[in-house]
């Protein structure tokens, strides 16, 4: 059973619409557990978001991103939480 990214974007993509992601963390994990997790840096993860936002845009926000951040990125970009 796939889980974070790759689950996101399977049901995304099943909806008819397209994900762009931001990577917050690297896991190295399998079905019996977690054996290491590499966070990506604050200033990288917002260059990624930033990448995406100039390309793309942004329709919708789906995150396990800490409040914080996302507080942070509704106020930078203008965004309605729904």
């Amino acid at each position: 059973m796939p889980s974070g990214l790759e689950a996101d974007q399977k049901v995304i993509a099943a909806h008819g619409c397209y994900a762009m992601t931001a990577t917050t963390a690297l896991t190295a994990q399998n079905t019996q557990g977690v054996y290491g997790i590499h966070h990506t840096p604050p200033e990288f993860v917002r260059k990624q978001i930033d990448a995406c936002v100039d390309d793309i845009g942004v329709d919708v926000v789906k995150t396990g991103t800490p409040v914080e951040l996302l507080s942070l990125l509704i106020q930078n970009y203008s965004l309605s939480p729904a």
